[in-house]
């Protein structure tokens, strides 16, 4: 690939490449961490009921649980090696510490009044409050945070508390512990959310390993080896016959099983896979194994029962530069909500099984961190961004990865060539409702888990296409959002109203083949009942296909729409791509086309043959002419620039979504029976504007029959591929001239027919998709 001067040139790129293959090391972890420290001072405050201790809690919500977790944070800085810093010596850290514990220790409600609430504020003006055990089944359960961050200060830096701290954090843990125990919710599980699991056995497997005089220490640490075998169980191990520390599996987990989906998948937030939920509840256990392997303990492997078999998802959805992917849109990358607890799993994988991997990983993450931080303000997260976009939960686990490499060190990073390198990988999860390929040059994934229904923006569902490519691996990947690709439709009224049509799934099929996929969806749009509940007739019928291509690099994308009920003032948005300008691209986008090029936001109603986005993404129309737009959301000034900080409709970003409309038809009435649009498009990763421009030529629509659309194209692998798709509602039987011998890539829901003195056809499922590739 030919290198995008426009893109290599950004201030990521020069940084990104001036540092050592090394980076990070323990002093980056500590500089990353004092910066957050320094911003989050401006938290820091009195207890007005107790002036003695000094600045002793944030002034935040739940102050209590933020409160807590800070304490992880301030300990690894006291009690990690590196030049001290004259402004927060280790002494510092340990008053704060100190008195933060102190505050909350006198706060603990012992009485366990069912009426009182998790919090109970002492005033209105006054965010402190008293916290208890939450009597509710099934919930968060903040004392575990609280208390559980106490044990961490225990874990990293257990010589500067004081007598008294002991003494209190020993009684809560005791009262919290054995009302749990003594309530059966340890022994069942079943009153936990999944990940709350781990944040309760870890205080039983401490309670354990701290205070081994208690008389029921030996039947906490029991309790816990069965809560953490649990913990990462799927229902295969229900029959697992396997011996783990002198039981099967099977009786390990027999109390709360399964935990993931089999394919070792976790669904989080209404999303489908939720790569940084799927490491946010489960940092306790390579906390736990830290304690064991620094104590010299005989670790069991019940404690990390497929620990590996989850964290390996994690590693299969990272990209070139380490940072991970979500297959189901949303891709929140540009967020450190997650990053920083993916980072941290990464780093226990290293300590645990001498991940060359996760290394590399780590190292992208890490990267990701500290540019973030770098490009925002004074560099230190701080308010208000401290909460929201580098939160007390994510230092708390930036603290603990650096913690673990001051005692562990680091693994032998793989080799960057070997880490471009990894096989393909194709994944389907019918649990976690996504499919998925990355390749050395391109992540794909079609996901119909992006957004509960009831939250989707405008009708379209919860659907969501995403393609990211590898851009010389700088980190920089067009970030999509929910409902990129999905086509919208809405109705105009004379008096200029739109109401959008709603989408109601109604069938869709998915198959793999060795480095790619097909999807055929399709979708019954409604029309915007007064009542919400009500749903009335369909008028549309909406069906979208993509194909990811085995070349590695090639994305094939169709949609079509057909109205099944006369509809006045119809308009629609064909497709349409969602992507970020970011830190990472010095807040700009650059888009090519037929007549120039120009920076995203200024692009209005273009026509084009083709356009490509910074030298990076090409994206073909096939068979005809795309109208193009940009529309940037969120906050912009008089020229159009957004402010860094900038609050969008997602949410505090560290950049700006930018829609890209690559066709749309403007309000127009439609037929019973009558097309409204078919649009296919061809997004092709890691090629030049010229290479662009050239496959524009070679990308062909064909119409072999009445129903079918058929698409040729030529792979960057240099061989041919055809894309049937059936539009109709009716099989179809497509001439097999039309293939030209190719052999099929999919299966399910076609096959040849004809015989001896008949015309050879191959019949198409109808609403369905073919994939040929040439013999």
């Amino acid at each position: 690939m030919a290198r995008s001067a426009d893109y290599l040139q950004t201030a990521y790129a020069k940084w990104r490449r001036s540092l050592p293959d090394s980076y990070p090391h323990l002093s980056d972890y500590r500089r990353v961490l004092l910066k957050w420290v320094k911003g989050f001072e401006a938290y820091w405050e009195p207890d007005p009921d107790q002036p003695a201790l000094g600045k002793c809690r944030t002034r935040m919500k739940q102050t209590p649980v933020n409160t807590a977790r800070v304490l992880p944070v301030y300990a690894a800085c006291a009690a990690c090696g590196g030049p001290a810093d004259p402004e927060w010596p280790a002494e510092r850290f340990a008053r704060r510490i100190n008195a933060a514990i102190a505050y909350l220790c006198s706060g603990y409600d012992a009485t366990r009044n069912p009426a009182m609430p998790n919090f109970q504020y002492r005033s209105e003006s006054c965010p402190t409050g008293y916290w208890a055990i939450q009597p509710g089944p099934n919930q968060h359960r903040a004392e575990h945070w609280v208390i559980g961050n106490m044990l961490d200060v225990m874990q990293i830096a257990p010589d500067i508390l004081t007598a008294e701290n002991r003494r209190r954090i020993r009684e809560i843990l005791v009262d919290i512990v054995e009302a749990e125990r003594t309530s059966g919710r340890a022994y069942s599980l079943t009153d936990y959310r999944h990940e709350g699991i781990t944040w309760t056995m870890n205080l039983f497997a401490r309670g354990a390993m701290f205070y081994p005089d208690h008389p029921l220490a030996q039947e906490w640490m029991d309790i816990a080896k069965h809560g953490f075998a649990s913990s990462m169980s799927v229902e295969q191990d229900l029959q697992n016959e396997r011996v783990l520390d002198g039981k099967p599996v099977k009786e390990w987990v027999a109390r709360r099983c399964p935990v993931f989906y089999p394919d070792f998948t976790f669904s989080h937030h209404g999303l489908g896979i939720h790569p940084g939920y799927m490491c946010l509840g489960f940092h306790r256990t390579a906390s736990l194994y830290e304690l064991m392997k620094r104590r010299g303990l005989a670790i069991s492997p019940v404690w990390y029962n497929r620990y590996r078999d989850t964290r390996n998802i994690i590693k299969g959805l990272a990209l070139w530069d380490g940072r991970v992917a979500y297959p189901n849109g949303k891709d929140w990358a540009d967020y450190v909500y997650g990053a920083a607890s993916m980072l941290f799993h990464m780093v226990g994988l290293q300590m645990m099984f001498r991940d060359g991997e996760a290394r590399r990983i780590e190292q992208g993450i890490f990267r990701q961190l500290e540019w973030l931080q770098l490009s925002r303000g004074e560099g230190n997260f701080s308010p208000p961004d401290a909460e929201y976009v580098f939160n007390t939960n994510d230092a708390k686990n930036l603290a603990f990865a650096w913690w673990v490499h001051e005692n562990h060190g680091f693994a032998r990073p793989m080799k960057p060539e070997k880490f471009d390198r990894r096989p393909t990988r194709v994944l389907h999860s019918p649990h976690s409702e996504f499919v998925c390929v990355r390749d050395p040059s391109r992540f794909a994934s079609w996901g119909w888990h992006a957004m509960p229904v009831p939250y989707a923006p405008r009708g379209r569902g919860p659907t969501t296409g995403l393609i990211i490519p590898r851009g010389r691996g700088y980190g920089d990947h067009l970030a999509q959002w929910d409902d990129s690709l999905i086509p919208e439709y809405w109705t105009e009224s004379d008096t200029g109203e739109s109401r959008f049509l709603k989408a109601v799934s109604k069938s869709r099929q998915v198959e793999t083949f060795k480095g790619g996929f097909a999807v055929s969806e399709q979708f019954d749009m409604h029309p915007a009942a007064a009542d919400k509940k009500e749903i009335l007739p369909a008028v549309v019928a909406d069906q979208r296909v993509m194909v990811a291509l085995p070349d590695g690099r090639t994305v094939l994308f169709f949609a079509c729409g057909k109205a099944l009920e006369s509809v006045q003032g119809l308009s629609t948005t064909d497709m349409h791509y969602h992507f970020v300008r970011s830190v990472f691209s010095d807040m700009k986008r650059m888009v090519y086309h037929d007549a120039g090029q120009e920076e995203c936001r200024h692009i209005r109603n273009k026509r084009t043959t083709w356009l490509n986005i910074d030298g990076m993404l090409g994206i073909v129309p096939v068979g005809m002419k795309a109208r193009v737009s940009c529309t940037p959301y969120g906050e912009v000034d008089k020229k159009g620039n957004p402010p860094v900080n900038a609050r969008d409709p997602f949410g505090m970003h560290a950049g700006q979504t930018v829609l890209l409309e690559v066709c749309s038809l403007r309000a127009k009435d439609y037929r019973a029976g009558q097309d409204v649009f078919g649009a296919g498009v061809g997004f092709v990763t890691d090629v030049t504007p010229a290479k662009t421009r050239q496959l524009a030529k070679v990308f062909r629509e064909e119409t072999p029959c009445e129903g079918v659309r058929l698409y040729r194209l030529r792979g960057q692998d240099g061989k041919e591929y055809v894309v049937a798709a059936n539009v109709s509602d009716s099989d179809a039987r497509i001439p097999a001239v039309a293939f030209k011998g190719a052999r099929f890539l999919t299966r399910e829901r076609a096959g040849e027919t004809g015989g001896r003195g008949t015309t050879a056809c191959v019949r198409l499922a109808a609403r369905h998709c073919i994939v040929l590739a040439a013999k």
